[in-house]
């Protein structure tokens, strides 16, 4: 029998949710989407509870009636200033001289309750390397020593704001399986295994945020948000141009192209004269537009450049991969890797199934890489039994548990 799970991705200007049934041949396919403007959200955080329940509601409620069922296993994307991470390592003596799987959980309940006590809700948690008598082995399982060490990446939010995003959701009547990371979800729609294994960094530009990760031997090893993307640029040609937000938008949109040459650049911008703003800046060249947006999207990649650097995290992928809205910009990956000498495509799952009532081209777009890696996430975290058992718990204990059964990064 298939089965049913769902997404919602929960970004500053759009609001995705995605239901898909999980095949027997645990393959998946999507039967319902619906997007809807958000509302009550900046850079992911809740500024408008009323506001931001409701347009919840009315991105579900589409998706619902379009295949006249309910969500039920349901993940959920996080990001922005209040996600937070940190490399722990902790340790633990073996009485019986053989590591079992409890002595790795018993290390996993430690991290949880330091975590808790602190006030910080724990999202992920991976196991970087382990270490039996200051050995570093693959699976510690069954082997024989006096001690195990563990080095976890942990990534965790702040309690206070987290309850506020999943009181959104609570309002709604839905029980929120898994938070995943924004641009780890993506990671998951748009890697290739070879990108996964040799090591990539994911950019995730959304509209008021951009989020990356970088995965190296299929491990999530680092995440991390920034508050500048798509609406900077659309901020920007605003203030330039002296222009509404709303009016800037549609230039931007119509108009940034980073494969034009120096003649097309020359020519003025499309835009329909039905304003007296839109009158007045009729003869701006697109060059201008280019300009502005290559300035902001130069400053957002050496942003997240600098920050890896500082980590000591720059030498660990060799290729970028961008996804998200502004992912949509033509030419961005070329400049990309004009600017940084480092390869960088597009990112968008194009080994996703659709049913005959979706448009599978709307689909593979990069503005749906979240909410696809989110169907992907809750597919291969629980496997395809446990999603038949599955109760709805949310405990990161259980969540561990199952990383550890199913062998599954997060």
């Amino acid at each position: 029998m298939s089965k049913i799970i769902s997404s919602i991705d929960v970004g500053s200007s759009k609001i995705v949710c995605l239901m898909a049934v999980v095949n027997d041949e645990n393959k998946i396919c999507i039967k319902s989407a619906s997007i809807h403007e958000s509302r009550g959200i900046r850079n992911g955080n809740v500024i408008d509870i009323n506001s931001a329940v409701r347009a919840i509601f009315e991105t579900r409620i589409k998706a619902e009636k379009l295949i006249n069922k309910n969500i039920s296993v349901l993940a959920v994307n996080i990001s922005g200033d209040s996600v937070k991470s940190k490399n722990i390592r902790v340790s633990l003596k073996l009485p019986s001289g053989k590591v079992s799987k409890n002595n790795i959980i018993t290390l996993a309940r430690g991290i949880d309750s330091n975590l808790k006590k602190s006030k910080k809700a724990p999202i992920h948690l991976v196991v970087n390397k382990m270490f039996i008598d200051d050995t570093e082995i693959r699976n510690p399982s069954g082997i024989i020593g006096n001690k195990l060490r563990a080095d976890f990446y942990s990534m965790y939010v702040d309690i206070l704001k987290h309850n506020n995003l999943s009181t959104c959701f609570k309002n709604n009547n839905l029980k929120v399986n898994n938070y995943v990371f924004s641009a780890f979800a993506s990671s998951l729609a748009v890697l290739t295994d070879y990108e996964r294994q040799s090591g990539s960094l994911v950019i995730d530009m959304g509209a008021g945020l951009t989020s990356f990760c970088i995965i190296k031997d299929k491990k999530f090893i680092y995440g991390n948000s920034i508050p500048i993307a798509g609406n900077s640029i659309t901020k920007d040609i605003a203030e330039i141009l002296k222009i509404n937000m709303v009016l800037a938008e549609k230039v931007k949109i119509l108009n940034t192209n980073f494969y034009m040459n120096v003649d097309e650049e020359n020519e003025i911008i499309n835009i329909d004269i039905d304003s007296e703003d839109s009158y007045r800046i009729a003869e701006t060249n697109i060059k201008t537009i280019n300009d502005i947006a290559k300035a902001r999207i130069e400053e957002i990649i050496f942003m997240i450049l600098k920050t890896l650097n500082k980590k000591k995290l720059d030498k660990t992928f060799n290729n970028i991969v961008i996804t998200g809205g502004t992912a949509n910009i033509y030419g961005l990956d070329n400049f990309v890797t004009e600017i940084t000498k480092i390869k960088t495509r597009i990112g968008v799952c194009d080994k996703i199934y659709t049913s005959s009532n979706l448009d599978e081209n709307k689909i593979i777009n990069p503005i749906y890489s979240t909410s696809i890696g989110l169907l992907y996430f809750l597919n291969r975290f629980y496997g395809e039994d446990a999603l038949e058992d599955y109760k709805g718990e949310t405990g990161f204990f259980n969540k561990i548990i199952n990383f550890l059964v199913n062998l599954f990064i997060a």
